[in-house]
């Protein structure tokens, strides 16, 4: 799944997408706590289409995106509070956890956002 979606993600943004798009930047946080990393995707005309994305990277994203309601998608990593012990690899740790689809609201279809400003900071609040 997360193959698929970038690769959507990738040819819409060098696509172009028409005229429609610009870019658009900002910070990302699930519960105050920055997404180390994963993507953000916006479907325009209030979701009606893909129109643009972006990668994930410490907290922040730089991509395109229709101007208008967007209907937002995201999935992330974010750190933990304390690295816990890899199964798979004795002696290392894991400093990342992968947030859950209810903690992103990937499938929630309410997350819609107007995209009305080139800087748009999203806070995300997990259903816990």
């Amino acid at each position: 799944m997360n193959r698929f979606l970038f690769l959507i993600l990738i040819v819409f943004i060098f696509a172009g997408c028409g005229q429609r798009v610009h870019d658009i930047e900002g910070n990302i946080t699930l519960d105050g706590k920055p997404l180390v990393s994963g993507y953000i995707v916006f479907f325009g005309n209030n979701g009606k289409g893909i129109e643009g994305g972006a990668r994930i990277t410490d907290g922040k994203y730089s991509g395109k995106a229709a101007r208008g309601m967007n209907l937002v998608k995201v999935q992330g990593f974010f750190e933990n509070d304390k690295p816990i012990p890899d199964p798979d690899f004795p002696g290392s740790f894991i400093t990342t956890q992968k947030a859950t689809k209810d903690e992103l609201h990937w499938d929630n279809p309410n997350l819609i956002i107007n995209l009305s400003s080139d800087v748009i900071d999203i806070h995300l609040q997990s259903s816990k």
